[in-house]
């Protein structure tokens, strides 16, 4: 009896509660100076965005890859693809296709990494050789 009845006032609270008000008083600094300081002095105006001339892929907000059909499909990247490659490329969804470039670019990076850290240590070597 005691547990409905706790539960009817909480029940009559909730829905028949005054609205909350709020008042803010207007913001004034308490010392007002001559010299303003802002943020900067030299403002720029708003840019259009630019257009690009091929279709491009996004993540929106809710981490969906939006576009990405057609941003990746063999025709929009103009590969020098056969008839077998394109049918074989456009057969991966679009977050596959974007995944093998990414690897393929760190797969590049790190071979780039990896020559330049040779050559170094050859020249090393050299120097080593000759002092």
């Amino acid at each position: 009896m005691e547990e409905e009845e706790q539960d009817n006032n909480f029940i009559n609270a909730f829905f028949h509660a005054p609205p909350s008000l709020i008042s803010l008083a207007n913001f004034s600094p308490s010392i007002r100076t001559s010299s303003c300081r802002r943020l900067s002095s030299q403002f720029s105006e708003p840019t259009r965005p630019i257009n690009s001339d091929r279709r491009l892929s996004w993540v929106s907000l809710e981490g969906r890859l939006i576009g990405a059909e057609e941003a990746s499909s063999a025709k929009a990247i103009k590969g020098n693809l056969g008839l077998d490659e394109v049918i074989a490329w456009d057969l991966f969804s679009p977050i596959h296709r974007v995944l093998i470039v990414a690897i393929i670019a760190v797969a590049t990076n790190d071979l780039k990494k990896s020559r330049q850290i040779s050559s170094l240590k050859r020249s090393v070597d050299l120097r080593v050789r000759f002092d």
